[in-house]
């Protein structure tokens, strides 16, 4: 799976797990942006730490091929959203006082996400809405559904749940009870962390790629110049009928215990002295143990 995307807004980092539904980043159209995005699921288990990718809509295991349907806009959780992509959403519509109702927004300490709120029934004869801070969302327009309001959420300094609360002040029913909108803020995203990415990942001495053995082979690849901190350590995982990981070693060669005959893949994982790595996406290689 590919999709290669002019990318303006990068909203999570580098090895932050997500979940279906989650925005990464948000595109421009217009082709102005100088960053891309280029997003593919690599076929193979041999990962540093290995996901399961679940509620896929279909998986076409002999075409090794993964389905994902686009999300309808009240199943995505937007982070950090442009105020244009908030204008060209479905307001978020209360009908009932006392209603808790999810944004399906989450935002970063010190944003700000400015939505529509769309109040029908009795709340529609509302003129006004009063935010917890005291802030007043007068109204935009009437339309024949309802009264449509524009009502900012405020992030918080600190990472958690919050319920927006908001009130009627200058409607007949600023007596009763209120309604609120439910959003998140979390940690602020470091977007630099790329630099603490060894870039150079260790070239495969032996043995070569596909190549048929009748017992497990020995392992061996070279360490390349210049790659980071000393000392260097590395990590092979292997994965077939028998996964094996050797966890960090020293050495540039390494014999894995007796593996039952079958094709397996392996990488290798380097990790110097401040504890930055490569990238568990090379290009894996392959043996095929024949057991005879």
């Amino acid at each position: 799976m590919s999709v290669l995307y002019q990318i303006t807004k990068v909203v999570v980092g580098i090895d932050q797990q997500v979940d279906q539904g989650e925005v990464v980043g948000y595109i421009d159209t217009s082709k102005r942006a100088d960053a891309t995005l280029h997003f593919f699921v690599q076929p193979n288990p041999v990962a540093r730490n290995c996901t399961i990718i679940e509620n896929l809509d279909a998986i076409k295991a002999e075409k090794n091929i993964l389905v994902s349907y686009n999300k309808d806009s009240s199943q995505i959780i937007f982070t950090n959203p442009p105020q244009e992509l908030l204008d060209t959403l479905p307001p978020i519509e209360a009908s009932n006082v006392g209603e808790i109702l999810d944004t399906h927004i989450r935002l970063t300490p010190n944003q700000r996400a400015n939505l529509w709120v769309l109040l029908t029934g009795i709340l529609s004869d509302s003129s006004s809405l009063r935010g917890p801070t005291g802030q007043l969302s007068t109204l935009i327009r009437r339309t024949k559904e309802g009264a449509l309001f524009k009502v900012s959420l405020d992030s918080y300094s600190f990472p958690a749940g919050y319920y927006n609360r908001l009130t009627f002040p200058d409607s007949p029913h600023a007596n009763l009870n209120s309604f609120r909108l439910k959003y998140e803020v979390t940690e602020s995203v470091n977007l630099t962390s790329a630099n603490s990415v060894l870039m150079v990942a260790p070239e495969i001495i032996r043995p070569s790629s596909y190549s048929f053995w009748k017992t497990t082979p020995l392992l061996c690849w070279s360490m390349p110049e210049n790659i980071g901190k000393e000392p260097i350590e590395f990590r092979v995982k292997i994965a077939g009928p028998y996964n094996v990981d050797s966890d960090w070693i020293s050495d540039t060669c390494w014999l894995p215990p007796d593996l039952p005959a079958g094709s397996y893949i392996w990488k290798v994982l380097e990790r110097d002295a401040r504890g930055y790595m490569n990238r568990p996406n090379q290009y894996p290689f392959a043996f095929i143990i024949t057991g005879q």
